[in-house]
């Protein structure tokens, strides 16, 4: 029985090594050299082993990570044509956060923003100052210089780690405010970068023309940098969460308390407060600027029921090539019920436009994915009156497209209530007045 067993034991082995062995041996006519295109993944894989697994995966993300990142502010400064001198500060120019903590983390190689500014060709000429964040910047430091001037700003966050409204966390320091203003005020070609995974409060340094969110973006933070820098890569994402102050956060206090929290904000959450309390944010859901920028132009809109068609074309009137984001959103007919300002129902990014260049999209989104859930009736349910189309590019930045009016109450799915508890609380609740005058806007049947 000892023998069968010892044997038994040994071809599991030898299996397992086998089998190793052909998951790592490399493949002979690997293409690793090449630049991968991410539209060619099924390909990849047929062509990734454990030997240049990272190699590949590293370069799909090198192509697409900086459709993540968005400017919040922008002048003409950047970018630039080739590197040169930079002056490099902040908590995170040298300690960058890859991503977040706990089961957000990933134990694996990455650059920082140091080492992909160096990788890239840049001379960085604050090496001393690298370690000192902490202190501030004065005018005996000015014989440190730089052709360019990058601040990093990180802030930690993840699993069982709530963030905390207090300095080094959703606040800036003084020190932060103090550096950030002083090199903004005595550099023109200064960027703030936010390697950050959430929101922080800009109100002290709002004044800064030019603030990227970098993010955190795993292996590449710090190349994804340098490319936006010297304008091999141009940013295209859009913020999806509401960028405000502090103080305009109405529920923040009811967040913390790890034993228990009441959702007292009920259906008003993140832009939908924001937008129907009539509170200007200082930079709304959606939004995002690059190098370039789009106007966008109606083609059509059309219905069949409740299913929406909308056509535009979107015409790239900047200088350099880029990406934009197509959002639709719908204000809900106001009757009975208290209801957000409007509700994104539908969005799309564009191919890379070169400047002048155009491209015609269609989106489509169904009314019914709007419905209000009636606690009484049990069922979902579109109130009558009129539901408002905008189009644009952010929350705040749209133009109305067309209307469609329901002369009755319409039940789109009927349900039932297994559980209604008493949670010793109402939800919070606005009353939103639409004013859009639709005199000569399309309306749908």
């Amino acid at each position: 029985m000892r023998k069968g067993k010892r044997i038994f034991i040994k071809v599991v082995i030898l299996s397992f090594l086998i089998l190793f062995y052909n998951n790592t041996k490399i493949i002979k006519n690997e293409k690793v050299g090449e630049k991968y295109k991410i539209d060619d993944f099924n390909e990849q894989k047929k062509l990734i082993t454990n030997k240049n697994y990272e190699t590949i995966h590293t370069r799909i993300l090198r192509e697409s990570a900086a459709e993540c990142t968005l400017f919040l502010n922008k002048n003409d400064e950047f970018p630039i044509d080739k590197p040169c001198n930079v002056l490099l500060l902040g908590s995170g120019a040298r300690d960058t956060l890859k991503g977040g903590l706990c089961s957000g983390a990933v134990d694996s190689k990455y650059t920082t923003c140091e080492e992909g500014l160096e990788n890239a060709g840049f001379k960085i000429t604050s090496k001393n100052w690298l370690s000192k964040s902490k202190y501030p910047l004065e005018k005996e430091h000015n014989d440190v210089k730089g052709d360019i001037v990058v601040y990093v700003l990180a802030r930690e966050s993840g699993q069982g780690m709530d963030r905390e409204v207090k300095k080094r966390d959703v606040l800036f320091t003084n020190t932060e405010i103090h550096n950030i203003l002083y090199l903004h005020k005595n550099y023109k070609k200064f960027m703030l970068v936010l390697n950050v995974c959430g929101v922080v409060d800009l109100s002290p340094v709002k004044e800064v023309s030019n603030i990227l969110i970098l993010s955190q973006l795993g292996r590449v933070t710090g190349d994804i940098l340098a490319d936006i820098i010297l304008g091999k890569q141009n940013p295209s994402g859009k913020l999806a969460t509401t960028w405000a102050k502090v103080k305009d956060y109405k529920f923040i206090k009811e967040f913390g308390n790890p034993q228990d929290t009441n959702y007292i904000e009920g259906v008003y959450v993140g832009y939908r407060y924001f937008n129907s309390a009539g509170i200007k944010p200082l930079y709304p859901f959606g939004y995002g600027k690059s190098y370039t920028s789009f106007e966008i132009s109606k083609i059509s809109l059309t219905n069949i029921k409740d299913e929406i068609n909308i056509k535009v074309k979107v015409k790239n009137i900047g200088k350099y090539s880029g990406k934009e984001v197509i959002q639709i959103y719908v204000s809900p007919s106001q009757e009975n019920e208290n209801k957000p300002y409007q509700s994104l129902v539908s969005f799309k990014k564009t191919k890379e436009l070169k400047p002048l260049e155009e491209e015609e999209m269609e989106l489509l989104f169904k009314l019914r994915n709007i419905a209000r859930y009636d606690i009484k009736k049990a069922c979902y349910i579109l109130d009558k009156g009129k539901y408002i189309i905008r189009v644009g590019n952010s929350s705040e930045d749209t133009n109305i497209y067309g209307y469609i009016e329901l002369d009755e109450d319409i039940i789109t799915e009927q349900l039932r209530n297994i559980y209604v508890e008493d949670l010793g609380f109402e939800d919070y609740k606005v009353k939103v007045v639409l004013k859009d005058d639709l005199t000569h806007i399309q309306k749908l049947n």
